[in-house]
């Protein structure tokens, strides 16, 4: 099982509409390819979670970072895990209300700053990141 996250910087204004497609059809890979995790969005950033066989996450991430409507600002791979964090969620959308219960924008966002990361170093800013989403894990 292999697992990454990246936040993604949006190049359009997204309706409440156009995130119910872009869930849908993410739901509709990620059970075609056995791929969880969420995606949230925030102040036009997506931070999107994914996890499941390496190659299926690979070939998924080819295709998000051709994907013209959003650029890639960080992405971490954290690697391979036992078993997977959010087995029911094969893309479980966390709204803007959700993220400030958790504080999800601030945890992830921090942890994924390319400055702390090369600080700190891979093994720190990963453990940091696995606390950060069994947070989201214990309170979705």
């Amino acid at each position: 099982m292999h697992s990454l996250i990246y936040q993604s910087k949006v190049h359009m204004v997204l309706t409440e509409e156009d995130l119910e497609l872009l869930v849908g059809s993410a739901v509709a890979y990620n059970e075609r390819y056995g791929i969880t995790g969420f995606l949230s969005l925030r102040t036009n950033v997506f931070v999107q979670y994914l996890e499941g066989e390496e190659e299926a996450i690979l070939s998924l991430m080819e295709k998000i970072r051709k994907d013209p409507r959003h650029e890639i600002l960080n992405e971490f791979h954290l690697g391979k895990q036992k078993d997977r964090l959010f087995p029911s969620w094969s893309m479980r959308y966390i709204s803007k209300y959700e993220q400030n219960d958790i504080g999800l924008e601030n945890i992830i966002c921090i942890y994924l700053n390319p400055t702390l990361i090369r600080s700190f170093g891979y093994d720190w800013t990963r453990n940091k990141l696995k606390k950060a989403l069994l947070l989201v894990k214990q309170f979705l």
